[in-house]
């Protein structure tokens, strides 16, 4: 066996027990710190008498840049505000803490108040409670507000911001308006409830994201012109309050409106509104006010609410449905409807200047009305008057079937390749108008009636339902190129 690697083992060893282990016993004193503290890391300056002391009108003013914050509740002196910011780069961390007025009663104080224009003021984190002049009054402040909850401050507003900033995570409950907004100011997952006033009011060139507005006793949002609301909700703004209100140029997506006073949403117009639900509300679910630019509405939807489901006078409907509300389902009389069904209205279901590939059923009145415009490749089915109503319009590759009074009535109209079955009434009315390759079939009276009109390439079938004397095509103007057909046993033809 070679002893050679047991030797180089224990000289390793040996060699090794020799070298110094340093001082193992600690210094005298206790230990230092090893690590930095939280001022050394971010200097904070903590809110207090010392800290920030106050005048004759402000418990305490903070009047130089820097990280401020509370470590308990602060509350203010009898009628004085409660923090006055007046420098510029001020961040202000209530630290889960409430600013509370004690004294509610007492004048107009402001909870936090900017009295002169500054930028970049940031609060946070707390609850600001009880100030008649307002919660936070910035709206001279360019500021981010995040995670307040702006409580009873009656009559003021609960958060008023300047122009161009940013609100996230704010509540505003019981005060006077909830939130003043002003222009280029961006809002997210905020909520406004129980406020006396308007729950979100905002100006113009607005961002309100995620946002909720209910149970305030004003509107639940108004806006200016050309402002986006995305997916927010605004219900139960009673007893008259709208649920949205919007200006000119206005982006409405993805938003709910529901048992509100008045109107779901009313817009001014030139809007886009996308994708929105209005139900139960206590005037029209849509609403763009009439003599203004029209509006583009699609992929809405208008339920049981009184007034008009979606009403937009000169602009375009698309993609639509409208059902159970008070008066007309859809309503643009000069605009157009396209790809729509509305059902189940206590008025005409559909009334628009053009109508196309639409659907209305069960109506309380008219099916469809164009007036003097045109309804094609649509369907009219158990509504309680006329099916398809064009007095001096055109109806085109539609069908009228088991309405409560005339199928098809155009009147001076025109007819063209519809179907007209089981009404109660007549099939197709065209007095003075002109009807081709038409059909006409089991319905209670007339198959067809032209008076002083022409019939062309026709069928009607077993029409007079009534049995009172109706014949498959009628008309009083013999010999002016009538073509067609009328048979069956139960139908005297011509």
């Amino acid at each position: 066996m070679n002893p050679l690697p047991r030797f180089a083992t224990v000289l390793i060893a040996t060699v090794t027990a020799a070298l110094g282990q340093g001082n193992l016993l600690p210094p005298p004193g206790p230990p230092a710190p090893s690590m930095k503290s939280l001022d050394q890391i971010e200097p904070r300056i903590i809110v207090n008498a010392a800290n920030t002391p106050g005048d004759g009108a402000n418990t305490c003013i903070i009047s130089l840049p820097g990280s401020y914050y509370f470590t308990s509740d602060l509350v203010s002196e009898p009628g004085k505000h409660g923090i006055s910011i007046q420098s510029d780069d001020v961040t202000l961390d209530l630290s889960g803490f409430a600013l509370v007025n004690i004294t509610p009663g007492v004048g107009a104080p402001r909870g936090i108040d900017v009295p002169v224009q500054i930028k970049n003021f940031c609060i946070r984190n707390g609850t600001v409670r009880g100030w008649a002049g307002g919660g936070v009054a910035a709206s001279a402040a360019v500021i981010k507000a995040d995670n307040l909850r702006l409580v009873e401050n009656t009559g003021g507003i609960g958060l008023a911001v300047g122009n161009g900033s940013i609100v996230k995570d704010c509540t505003a409950t019981a005060n006077g308006t909830g939130f003043y907004l002003p222009d280029r100011t961006q809002a997210n997952n905020c909520i406004a409830t129980i406020n006396t006033g308007i729950g979100f009011n905002c100006v113009s060139y607005v961002n309100l994201i995620d946002c909720t507005s209910s149970r305030n006793g004003g509107d639940g949002i108004v806006t200016g012109g050309s402002v986006n609301i995305i997916r927010c909700t605004s219900t139960r703004n009673l007893p008259f309050g709208l649920g949205i209100r919007a200006g000119l140029g206005c982006n409405i997506s993805a938003c709910t409106t529901a048992q509100n006073g008045g109107d779901g949403i009313r817009i001014d117009g030139n809007c886009t509104i996308t994708a929105c639900i209005a139900g139960s509300n206590g005037g029209s679910g849509i609403y763009c006010i009439y003599g203004n630019p029209g509006s583009t509405i699609s992929d809405c939807a208008a339920h049981n609410n009184s007034g008009v489901g979606i009403q937009n006078h000169q602009g375009s409907i698309t993609h639509c449905a409208a059902n159970s509300n008070g008066f007309f389902g859809l309503y643009a009389a000069d605009g157009t409807i396209s790809n729509c069904t509305s059902h189940y209205n206590a008025d005409s279901g559909i009334f628009g200047s053009n109508v196309t590939n639409s659907t209305a059923r069960f109506n309380g009145k008219k099916g469809i009305e164009a007036h003097d415009g045109n309804v094609t490749a649509c369907v009219a089915e158990y509504n309680g008057e006329e099916g398809i109503y064009v007095p001096n319009g055109s109806a085109t590759s539609s069908r009228a079937e088991s309405n409560g009074l005339t199928g098809i009535y155009a009147d001076s109209g025109t007819v063209i390749g519809c179907v007209a079955r089981w009404n109660v009434k007549t099939g197709i009315n065209a007095d003075s108008g002109n009807v081709s390759n038409s059909n006409a079939q089991l319905n209670g009276d007339h198959g067809i009636s032209v008076v002083d009109g022409v019939v062309a390439f026709c069928t009607s079938s077993r029409n007079n339902q009534n049995a009172n004397g109706s014949v498959g095509i009628h008309y009083n103007s013999p010999g002016v190129g009538h073509t067609g057909t009328a048979f069956d046993a139960t139908n005297p033809g011509f």
